[in-house]
């Protein structure tokens, strides 16, 4: 019987052996394609993605092949029952499958590129109407579906591997371990995708134009909000395009006395305004709740300006521009000749806005 058993082990080893060969070439073209992705990254064109699409459908086979013969063959369920081999083969089975599953959120992925190929070439012939954000709202109110599907095939991928033991033969181990990575590396971003697409295609103007009042906060001049509005803007979206950009300075909206009086909150009137003067857009943000403040932000600029056509409230602080600089780099604007870098802005903006030479000019107003 042990005889018996030991010719039964090495003859499906035997099997077994060109199934971790099989193995090994499709981790090396896994790793091929997502490299070849990454490398393209932004810049893929039509080209690349057919390539990568090729190269996709020719591991997807390879995959079909390995897992024929890991169901179907005689000797290789052989060897998923016997103690020398058992564990390994269960470990390619689970392998096999989470394999599967990467393809399926590859392959939604590269929906989602020829989706993004086909936005940016539109753009291209049509570049007086291009925009980096319209393209990236058409792109997410397009593709949410097929990258949540491709995020949903990772997680079954991660939950297959993280239940495979740990004493497996080095190849498949490796194999695991290759794939945890790249889920553990572009898992996090494709539900970080979903959850964004969700909402932000709707709030630049993907279903209908949308129209929001801005409100620029200075931190120097302490509020609960992050700084006292000095300035505020009125920005427009309609399917990603600003279509409407204009800002100015508070004081020109909140100093003509000729509006309906509006009762200011006890603690701002008595330690801040003076008595009898109504609580102004300025002095908008005394509640540290921004949504509070943003409802209280609104009605006071109705109730100064009589425009009712606002869909909702953006606060901005110097700080989020230093946070934005971080990502994109220094930036210069013509106008001011000056080039504003991350950790910058509070100063160099207090230092441009203070003072006019002008008396007639508008310190506070949009600039390209």
């Amino acid at each position: 019987m042990l005889f018996l058993l030991g010719a039964g082990a090495a003859l499906a080893t035997l099997r077994y052996l060109p199934a971790l060969d099989d193995a090994r070439i499709l981790r090396g073209e896994i790793e091929s394609i997502g490299s070849r992705v990454q490398q393209a990254g932004i810049g893929i064109d039509r080209p690349q993605l057919d390539s990568i699409r090729q190269d996709v459908a020719a591991a997807r086979d390879r995959l079909g092949r390995l897992t024929g013969l890991l169901a179907d063959d005689p000797l290789v369920a052989l060897a998923r029952v016997l103690p020398p081999t058992s564990a390994d083969v269960r470990g390619a089975d689970a392998i096999v499958t989470a394999a599967g599953d990467i393809f399926d959120a590859t392959e939604a992925g590269l929906i989602a590129a020829g989706r993004y190929v086909e936005i940016k070439a539109s753009q291209a012939a049509d570049p007086e109407n291009a925009s980096a954000l319209a393209l990236v709202v058409e792109l997410m109110a397009t593709t949410r579906q097929s990258i949540a599907s491709a995020s949903a095939s990772l997680t079954r991928a991660e939950t297959t591997l993280a239940a495979v033991g740990n004493d497996l033969a080095a190849p498949i181990e490796n194999a695991r371990q290759a794939m945890v990575t790249r889920i553990a590396t572009y898992g996090p971003l494709l539900k970080a995708y979903v959850k964004v697409a969700a909402d932000l295609p709707g709030i630049l103007g993907w279903q209908e134009p949308r129209r929001y009042l801005v409100l620029t906060q200075n931190p120097a001049e302490l509020r609960p909000t992050g700084g006292f509005i000095g300035s505020y803007g009125l920005v427009s979206f309609d399917k990603g395009k600003i279509t409407e950009r204009t800002f100015q300075d508070v004081y020109l909206l909140d100093n003509p006395v000729d509006y309906p009086y509006v009762e200011p909150p006890p603690a701002l009137a008595q330690h801040i305004l003076r008595p009898g003067l109504t609580w102004s857009l300025r002095d908008a943000n005394w509640s540290p709740d921004f949504p509070t403040s943003a409802q209280d932000a609104l009605r006071l600029y109705v109730n100064k300006s009589e425009d009712t056509t606002v869909d909702g409230v953006v606060g901005v602080t110097t700080n989020t521009i230093d946070e934005l600089l971080r990502i994109t780099g220094p930036i210069t604007v013509p106008d001011y000749d000056v080039t504003l870098a991350a950790g910058e802005t509070t100063l160099k903006v207090l230092e441009l806005t203070r003072a006019s030479d002008d008396p007639d000019e508008n310190r506070k107003a949009e600039t390209d």
